[in-house]
């Protein structure tokens, strides 16, 4: 370790003293020496972010440099600029293609040099010739753009993120701070609970364009939840929003809504919701809540959207699971409409609705359908016909 900095970090875990860490150094930089045979990997701070350089001293064979892809990633490649591109289904990272250089005599050499990948699919570094008895120093760069904290002093979630046309950045995760950055909302304050954020960034990062709080404050079962897990937004920059809500006064706009309590006889429950914000954030244009009830009318089962898609037409369509665990089989399953399948008054379903937010009440439903049976539905991308992924995951 090298380059330390005046900063102390203490981990005061626990109530045994002896296995607490005090006044733990913090350093600019840290150099891991020998990761292959005359080859050390230095990793450092600069502008802001971790960067990384390997050094080659003398004695080092660079062919032993390995970059191996692990995780979730669905493809990656080298670009003509000499950049690999890592693509995955949250989106892309780029590491920028090498600066390689040598200290000769006090003055910098540039050394031409880039990314090889190997039949094997690992990427490697081809380098031009250079001096053996002088350090050479690979320098590959993440291109992080820009990075940002968002929230409050309490619980914040960034569930979901989806972009625009222009580039503007929607975020959407449920929150229980009260301080949570709001910015023109269509709710300035908190409500209970976990409740809604949705906010909007500019492409760069820097400008809070809108934040709000969305949700209920009244329950008769537990907290007053309201989780959002899916978002869209459509070419007028107007954010679509789906989850699920455990709160009765839950904002309806327009849409039908699931059923209502009156009194705690079931337990802590859930409806699907469905909402579409105004471009300026200031305004709920559409909102919807469906689920099952018992013959009492009362929450039966859990029903939870799991994602959002829109189509070129505006359609939106959400997709989840609707479940039964009260065990109350003579009840009402979930709302069908134009149903492909019927809903079972089994556990669990999974169930796809579309809807026209320019439509109201019952008739802004176009079709609800249950599919599968004892399984749970992660959604996907409508295609421009506005069919539906087919992707399954039983239990």
């Amino acid at each position: 370790m090298v380059a330390p900095l005046i900063g102390k970090v203490s981990h005061l875990v626990g109530n045994n003293p002896s296995k607490w860490r005090k006044g733990i150094g913090t350093y600019q930089e840290v150099v891991y020496r020998e990761i292959y045979p005359f080859i050390d990997l230095r990793v450092f701070g600069k502008d802001g972010r971790i960067e990384f350089d390997f050094i080659v001293r003398p004695g080092g064979d660079i062919a032993r440099i390995r970059f191996a892809r692990e995780g979730k990633i669905d493809a990656s490649r080298i670009l003509d600029t000499g950049d690999i591109e890592i693509r995955t289904s949250n989106g892309s990272l780029v590491l920028k293609k090498p600066v390689i250089y040598q200290i000769i005599d006090n003055q910098r050499v540039e050394i031409k040099g880039g990314f090889l990948e190997d039949r094997e699919g690992q990427y490697a570094f081809q380098v031009a010739g250079y001096q053996k008895d002088h350090d050479l120093i690979i320098d590959p760069a993440v291109d992080l753009r820009y990075s940002t904290y968002l929230g409050g002093t309490n619980q914040d979630y960034g569930n979901r993120v989806a972009l625009d046309s222009s580039g503007n950045i929607y975020i959407t995760g449920p929150t229980l701070s009260t301080d949570f950055p709001v910015g023109q909302p269509h709710t300035g304050s908190y409500q209970g609970g976990y409740d809604i954020f949705v906010s909007k960034l500019s492409p760069d990062g820097k400008t809070l364009i809108y934040s709000t709080y969305i949700g209920g404050q009244q329950t008769f079962c537990g907290a007053a939840d309201d989780i959002p897990t899916g978002i869209a937004v459509n070419t007028l920059g107007e954010a679509v929003v789906a989850g699920s809500t455990a709160s009765l006064d839950f904002p309806i706009v327009g849409g039908p809504y699931g059923y209502r309590e009156t009194e705690c006889t079931t337990g802590y429950r859930t409806d699907a919701f469905v909402l579409k914000l105004s471009g300026d954030g200031q305004s709920i244009l559409y909102s919807a809540a469906i689920g099952s009830a018992g013959t009492d009318g009362i929450r039966t089962g859990d029903d939870r959207a799991g994602d959002v898609a829109l189509d070129n037409d505006g359609f939106v369509y959400i997709t989840g699971t609707t479940s039964n665990s009260t065990g109350d089989w003579s009840g009402v399953p979930f709302p069908e409409k134009n149903a492909y399948q019927p809903c079972s008054l089994k556990e669990s379903n999974i169930f796809i609705a579309k809807f026209d937010t320019s439509q109201t009440g019952d008739a802004s439903l176009i079709f609800s359908t249950c599919f599968g049976d004892w399984a749970s539905y992660r959604g996907g991308r409508c295609d421009r016909r506005g069919r539906l992924p087919q992707h399954l995951y039983r239990r």
